[in-house]
């Protein structure tokens, strides 16, 4: 359930399980005991806790830099995180050559020694951290906290599924997560998080184009079709699925084809 971490903070290997191996936009699509989820998120979890460290609560968002648009905020997190796990500049440099070449810095930024620079003013709070290779010990301490969570989570008989500073549940158990979130995070870093909620399934419904019955009768049919044909997509998925409930002597095994009834009015 949880990514295996092997020996101390100074010398970390995960093992990570395949959810977390999977793109974020196909997350939203995962069940959990047959029901949709719901992914809630830390915001910011790593410069949250660096300032609640000397004391001080966060009060802006942390990648953005004056002069780079939103659309920068992405490659923005990659350099200010580099600068957390790097051991020095060189080396932030040689990781982050091409996810920002200089090229594609806005005016006032010639290299990304002055995007470092502009960093440190930003963050003189935390600047000690920077080039320090105190990543590894951001890491075990946010795996701390995730850990917690999932305690909390497995106390009240919800499954969890832990994906690095965010996770995904079935989407009755939303406010237990977020509860649990929060108190974990307020009783390890002692100030409130931020919490992000990504993008549902039900919202991907929303956002797309509402069918005619006509569409829904001819998409129905389409797939009726191809299951019996087996060249559906998902075929051999649902083929896998039902053997699995036969070979565990599941009552009422999930039958792949399709009927379809048509009612006049």
């Amino acid at each position: 359930m949880v990514g295996l971490i092997i020996g101390s903070y100074t010398d970390l290997v995960t093992v990570s399980p395949w959810w977390q191996g999977i793109p974020k936009n196909y997350r939203k699509y995962i069940r959990i005991n047959e029901r949709s989820t719901v992914e809630l998120d830390y915001k910011q979890i790593h410069p949250t806790i660096l300032y609640a460290m000397q004391g001080e609560q966060l009060a802006e968002d942390p990648y953005k830099l004056d002069g780079f648009s939103d659309a920068d905020r992405d490659d923005l997190k990659t350099v200010l995180n580099t600068m957390l796990n790097a051991a020095d500049p060189a080396s932030a440099k040689k990781s982050l050559q091409y996810g920002m070449p200089a090229r594609s810095l806005p005016p006032g930024y010639t290299n990304l020694d002055d995007v470092f620079s502009a960093f440190k003013a930003k963050h003189s709070s935390i600047a000690a951290y920077f080039f320090s290779d105190y990543g590894k010990r951001l890491q075990y301490f946010d795996s701390l906290i995730a850990e917690d969570v999932m305690l909390v989570l497995h106390h009240y008989g919800a499954p969890c599924l832990p994906v690095h500073d965010s996770f995904i549940v079935s989407a009755k158990h939303e406010q237990l997560l977020y509860e649990a979130m929060c108190r974990v995070f307020k009783y390890h870093v002692g100030y409130q998080p931020q919490i992000k909620k990504d993008k549902t399934v039900f919202d991907v419904m929303k956002s797309k184009t509402i069918l005619s019955n006509e569409e829904i009768l001819a998409s129905i049919q389409q797939l009726k079709s191809d299951q019996e044909t087996g060249t559906d997509i998902h075929s051999k998925y649902l083929q896998r699925k039902t053997e699995w409930y036969e070979a565990n002597g599941t009552q009422g095994a999930i039958i792949i084809s399709t009927d379809i009834y048509v009612v006049d009015s």
